[in-house]
């Protein structure tokens, strides 16, 4: 039986990526008062409401995590204001525009300083991972925020593609205090996350010397264990599309592409599993899904072993685990090496 299981997956890694409670200060130009008419405005990203610990689960740690790669990227914040019109429509170009990158990818959260005229603002906040000593983008193209689009080759097994939203609409009055008006604005993740977890790592090295090698014989252990598993390719292909600009104004996805795919290895391999490859997705609100195919090929390019046109539920701020004997199973061609599979998931969610 195939098994999809929904999670929550607010925070990635628990061991490897804590969303800290301390709270960065955005560089400070400038410590002088107002001007006139103007609001001191303190504005706080805040990430905990898209921070909750994964639930306990034994296949949670991926290869490709984040902690693996901690020099290699920084955290990048950028906030644009919008000021709203005579027409009581907000203007679609930003009155102010601020963006800042951080060597610290541990914690999430900023807090910056603005000065702003009185008036109705909408200010709208992205929080991505960018290459060390610049503010240029990386993953996704963010040089506007109604379609932010990604970028050059597809980057799946990759957690620093995860990325953060938030939007805030509020009025900015003097007060006869002076005081410097807080503000937070709420930080969500506009995507979904799958991975693929098969069952059948000691089934497939049967049949691998069994029907590939054909010079050993089936459950010999020391052959078995002789097998490097990582030589094999894992290859995901998108059937049909997949979705690939966001806007944050309407917060829903705006364009897609086809023909998407991305090669894996298999990584965590123990007690007869190991996890096929993972990747994320942008998502709106509401259930929504993907359909994908995946294959298992040898080192030369031939395909062994795959499923195709998959359909993964998703749902925004949640991981979908697919688990089943993806390795030994054959669902096109003219090898059925499970003659059993009928193509059938069932679904849980926790």
């Amino acid at each position: 039986m195939r098994l999809f299981s929904i999670y929550p997956f607010f925070m990635i890694l628990l061991s490897l990526f804590l969303f800290a409670c301390d709270v960065h200060e955005w560089p400070d130009e400038t410590s002088e008062p107002p001007k006139p008419d103007h609001v001191s405005v303190e504005l706080r990203l805040d990430f905990t409401s898209d921070r909750a610990e994964l639930p306990d689960y034994k296949t949670i740690v991926v290869g490709a995590t984040r902690a693996a790669d901690l020099p290699s990227y920084e955290t990048r914040y950028q906030v644009r204001v919008f000021r709203m019109g005579v027409d009581s429509l907000f203007e679609t170009i930003p009155c102010q525009t601020l963006s800042f990158s951080h060597a610290e990818i541990e914690s999430l959260g900023y807090r910056m300083t603005l000065d702003l005229p009185e008036g109705d603002y909408r200010f709208m906040a992205w929080t991505d991972f960018v290459e060390p000593g610049g503010k240029s983008d990386l993953f996704y193209d963010t040089e506007d925020f109604a379609s932010i689009e990604l970028r050059g080759e597809h980057a799946g097994n990759n957690d620093f593609r995860d990325a953060f939203r938030g939007v805030l609409e509020t009025g900015l009055y003097t007060s006869t205090d002076g005081g410097r008006q807080k503000l937070t604005v709420s930080m969500c993740r506009p995507l979904a996350k799958f991975r693929f977890v098969t069952t059948d790592v000691e089934e497939f090295k049967e049949y691998y010397l069994r029907s590939i090698l054909q010079n050993a014989i089936p459950g010999k252990d020391e052959l078995k264990d002789a097998i490097d598993m990582t030589k094999f390719r894992i290859v995901f292909l998108y059937d049909g599309f997949m979705p690939s600009t966001y806007n944050m104004h309407t917060d829903r996805p705006v364009d897609v592409r086809t023909g998407v795919s991305f090669p894996s290895v298999l990584t965590d391999i123990k007690d007869g599993e190991a996890i096929m490859g993972f990747d994320y997705v942008i998502v709106g609100e509401g259930d929504a899904g993907v359909s994908v195919t995946v294959a298992c090929h040898d080192e030369n390019g031939k395909r062994l072993s795959g499923i195709d046109g998959i359909k993964v539920p998703l749902q925004r701020g949640r991981l979908t685990t697919v688990r089943g004997n993806f390795l030994t199973t054959r669902s096109s061609g003219n090898v059925q090496i499970d003659s059993s599979f009928d193509g059938k998931f069932d679904i849980e969610i926790k």
